[in-house]
């Protein structure tokens, strides 16, 4: 809940809009040394959404606090010109003259440069970095951006944090090929394509350590997905990755152990303090993972939109410079640019989501799911494997890779896949066929309330972002496990009435859903 509100106010303060003190003051206590300085920053750069008594009386609460972010925030900021009623413990703290210099070249928009990349993320990994200084590195690079050379310094910084894990020289008579998304609300393409390439694999020469992520900010991540399935075990980086490989072509790798250390830490901060759709943070993270892990081939899926972190405009600016960095790096590059205005599927929410994904490769569509959904995720995956194959590969004679992947998925070959990549993983057999047989029932997953909306009229908007933000910080039990999942009911354009669900609750654990819950799920539809 202390995330969720904390995400609010960012959302108000980048905004511009008036944002109430006592609102401020109501969430202090619920929020860590990274989120504070953060909050510091952006209430002294926005003191126009404050008078001057409100922005004293905040700051001087969070540097009494905090008093680490006194010295830190005096770096980039004239604080000592305002009326703080500071405890003697702020003078105390020094800051490292390189770290102080960082922040002040980030603050006037100056080259930041290869060596002091370098020393922060040295730090950064060595766990010696004050999350005070993190704070202001994250936010003050998401104001001002960084030039293409300092993206490219910052980049190879992360990259270079870790080991090299190039698998290539090991397989060198296949092509590595790997899809990266940027990140949305309900999407299961790293859930369904890697059985469709495990299986083309039998025949043709390709491997795929697919990079998978968690959960991000308000979106759910592949890892965070395929977690939830007891057992499933992500390789390390190195021979276990390679051991995974030879038993099915295709390794979920994540950022553990020595591979990008620097991204692993950073994601986890990027995502706790809401700076995710800042576009030089999110091309460093994605392109020092690749050039970590290299492959012959990126399909790299950016999404945009409602659902997503990124709009149009910036979207394509990602996609520009990760392509520039790879490229550099010698990677084939395929982009793809997705607009989420709605989710692709039909449920938000790992547990849910999963089943979803397993109901398409099964070929069995249950009356939960919505068919145009489940048609528009599909049509995704069809199209990323045609593209995919058809940049190495010539599909046999007489027949065509879109036709070949519906095929895969329709006579089960696709599922048969799903088994093995999930036995190569370490997941039992039992496991295994309990999951594809009834994943309802596997998860225990039961429905415990419908959402009604409260008149008639069409389906205008989803505000995806606050639903995501909603499974994935509002409910979570003590095991940061998501306590709900929804079911959506109802498309853009669709007519609403009180007496049809727009979108149903479902829970592992038979969760009880309070009226301000269920009114605040209900505020993400809008009805026009």
């Amino acid at each position: 809940m202390c995330v969720y509100n904390y995400f609010s106010f960012l959302d108000d303060a980048l905004n511009e809009r008036k944002i109430c003190i006592d609102r401020v003051f109501n969430i202090l206590d619920d929020l860590d040394p990274c989120q504070c300085t953060i909050m510091s920053y952006l209430i002294l750069k926005k003191s126009n959404l404050f008078d001057m008594s409100e922005t004293c009386a905040v700051i001087t609460e969070l540097i009494n606090r905090y008093p680490k972010i006194y010295k830190y925030l005096s770096s980039v900021n004239s604080i000592d010109e305002l009326n703080l009623n500071l405890k003697p413990a702020h003078i105390i703290y020094e800051i490292e003259p390189q770290l102080s210099n960082v922040l002040n070249l980030l603050s006037n928009k100056s080259q930041v440069g290869m060596d002091n990349f370098k020393y922060v993320i040295t730090k950064l990994i060595n766990h010696d970095l004050d999350t005070e200084f993190i704070g202001l590195f994250l936010i003050m690079i998401y104001i001002n951006g960084l030039s293409q050379d300092d993206l490219y310094d910052l980049t190879i910084s992360m990259k270079n944090s870790g080991k090299i894990y190039d698998y290539r020289k090991f397989f060198d008579n296949k092509k590595i090929i790997r899809r990266y998304p940027t990140g949305a609300l309900s999407e299961k393409v790293a859930l369904i394509l890697p059985s469709m390439l495990a299986y083309m694999s039998k025949d043709f020469p390709l491997i795929s350590t697919f990079v998978v992520a968690k959960s991000l900010s308000f979106t759910g991540g592949t890892w965070s997905k395929l977690g939830v399935i007891e057992g499933f075990r992500f390789p390390n980086p190195g021979e276990e990755t390679m051991e995974v490989l030879k038993k099915c072509n295709i390794a979920m790798t994540v950022t553990k152990e020595d591979l990008c250390p620097a991204d692993r830490i950073l994601y986890g901060f990027r995502s706790n303090t809401g700076t995710v759709n800042s576009i030089p943070l999110a091309v460093s993270s994605i392109a020092s993972k690749q050039i970590a892990c290299p492959a012959d081939l990126l399909l790299l899926d950016v999404r945009y939109g409602e659902g997503a972190f990124f709009e149009r405009d910036d979207a394509i600016e990602l996609t520009q410079h990760i392509n520039h960095i790879l490229k550099l790096e010698g990677f084939d590059v395929i982009n793809s640019l997705i607009d989420m205005e709605q989710p692709n599927g039909s449920t938000v929410g790992n547990y849910l989501e999963l089943c979803e994904a397993i109901c398409i490769m099964k070929n069995d569509i249950l009356p939960k799911f919505d068919l145009r959904g489940i048609s528009e995720q599909k049509d995704i995956i069809l199209k990323f494997f045609n593209e995919i194959m058809e940049h190495y590969f010539t599909a046999p004679e007489g027949s065509n890779w879109l036709d070949l992947g519906e095929n895969i998925i329709e006579n089960g070959n696709i599922l048969n896949a799903f088994k093995e990549l999930l036995l190569a993983h370490q997941v039992c057999s039992q496991e295994v066929e309990s999951l594809i047989n009834d994943p309802f029932k596997h998860f225990n997953l039961t429905k415990v309330v419908d959402i009604f909306p409260q008149k008639e009229g069409k389906l205008t908007k989803i505000h995806q972002k606050k639903l995501g933000n909603i499974i994935n910080f509002r409910f979570l039990d003590n095991n940061e496990c998501q306590r709900i999942n929804l079911l959506i009911n109802k498309r853009l354009g669709d007519d609403a009435t009180p007496d049809h669900a727009i979108c149903s609750v479902y829970s592992i654990s038979s969760q009880i859903v309070t009226k301000e819950e269920y009114d605040e799920i209900l505020s993400c539809f809008f009805i026009e």
